[in-house]
């Protein structure tokens, strides 16, 4: 056969790669075996990223939406089974990135998207390291956009997908945040967390979401904020959320519980100082609220107690008094393990050098207003937990009980008094 010959005969006969593509995502939704029988044509042929990339773009901007789902589909197999060169990750993702926003696309899209940034650090690329954490940081940014990928538009598994992408990303290396940050330090991881997680109402998603905020303020702990308004942006997300109001179905097949979502809301919120700092207004705001609950009353000195473990010196020592004082208000009405969490909060605060005198007077009237009380227990216990966290503090603690000692113990509270000795002599 002559070269012309050939050359007719190539352009008159289909390309196999083309063929095997047709049929992937021709097959319909419950045809895994046609879908693994092109998949495995494909590979035969040694067809690669690039390859489908060239020749996908009538099937991803097909009018029908099960051919636009396989097309992704497709998409994120190559990405998974045949990974790209590190050189070609920034291009394929935002390639990735532009499909995100078609529904029956995004799930698949997001997922080839995280791949993506995996093989991009999974490589090493011409420049060696260095160049493969850029490739990995320019690919993540399209999780980061300024409204370039829209996750509270996508169906809830492209959520999930989008979420765990993010915080994939996130709990990344030092040298991919510095470089996908640049000078905006997390500012841009912050604002697209935040714009994400912007009206989450799924559980599942929300946890994932809650996971990828945490992961923000913990590279934000690494590489600087950038923009002091990022952290509040952030926080401002999150607030909605605060206290957390979830009760598990019956049978609860995915396992999130009102716990889980509850601890991971406190770990987002404590992730980095200034984001603490913000945790420990919201918990003031919601101790203030004369109609919170016991359980919302104790979800918040949790987490005022977690917020005063990492906030800044300043923002402790401002807030501290109206602590105290919130503390000896309702710490009687807080399930026992957030009446824990007050004792720490108040020993904290003490161990801070702050000024707290009013709050402790406020306790110790309390303790001796009706010293056989539940009320009066838990306050003397705050008094206690005050009194050990050293000898000034414990000077502090008898100044404030000192005048009514006589009818704490005449009145009918002798159970309590011993409550302040203990920690008097434990702090001596």
């Amino acid at each position: 056969m002559s070269l012309r010959q050939q050359g007719l005969l190539g352009w008159l006969l289909p390309d196999p790669i083309d063929v095997a593509i047709a049929a992937y995502v021709a097959a319909c939704e419950a045809d895994d075996e046609g879908r693994a029988a092109a998949w495995a044509e494909l590979r035969a042929r040694g067809a690669t990223c690039a390859d489908y990339v060239a020749r996908s773009e009538r099937h991803l901007a097909s009018e029908v939406g099960s051919t636009r789902r396989n097309a992704s589909r497709l998409l994120a197999t190559f990405v998974r089974e045949a990974p790209p060169p590190p050189d070609d990750c920034a291009a394929l993702a935002a390639f990735c990135a532009a499909r995100a926003d078609d529904a029956p696309s995004a799930e698949h899209a997001l997922r080839a998207l995280a791949d993506v940034v995996e093989a991009a650090r999974r490589g090493t690329g011409e420049g060696g390291a260095a160049a493969a954490a850029a490739a990995a940081a320019a690919a993540a940014l399209c999780l980061f956009g300024d409204g370039a990928v829209r996750a509270p538009a996508f169906p809830r598994a492209a959520r999930e997908r989008f979420f765990d992408a993010q915080r994939a990303v996130l709990d990344g290396k030092a040298a991919e945040l510095a470089a996908a940050a640049s000078n905006e330090g997390a500012a841009r991881f912050a604002r697209g967390v935040a714009a994400a997680v912007d009206g989450e109402r799924d559980p599942r998603c929300l946890l994932r979401a809650l996971g990828a905020a945490r992961g923000c303020g913990r590279a934000a702990d690494t590489i600087g904020w950038g923009d002091a308004a990022a952290a509040a942006g952030l926080a401002a997300a999150l607030s909605p959320y605060f206290p957390v109001s979830f009760v598990a179905p019956a049978r609860n097949p995915h396992g999130v519980t009102a716990v889980g979502l509850r601890e991971a809301l406190r770990a987002a919120l404590t992730a980095a100082p200034e984001l603490a700092s913000e945790a420990l207004d919201l918990a003031l705001e919601c101790l203030r609220d004369t109609g919170a609950s016991p359980d919302e009353i104790g979800e918040a000195l949790t987490l005022a107690a977690r917020a005063a473990e990492v906030c800044p010196e300043a923002s402790l020592e401002a807030t501290a008094e109206e602590l105290m004082k919130a503390v000896a208000a309702v710490a009687s009405t807080a399930p026992a393990p957030a009446a824990a969490a007050a004792q720490r909060l108040a020993a904290r605060a003490w161990h801070r050098r702050v000024a707290c005198a009013r709050g402790l007077r406020i306790a110790a009237r309390a303790a001796t207003a009706s010293p056989a009380s539940r009320a009066a227990r838990a306050a003397a216990q705050v008094l206690a937990a005050v009194a050990s966290a050293g000898p000034r503090a414990w000077r502090a603690v008898v100044a404030a009980i000192a005048p009514a000692l006589g009818a704490m113990v005449t009145g009918g509270g002798a159970d309590a008094a011993p409550a302040v000795s203990d920690g008097a002599e434990r702090a001596l």
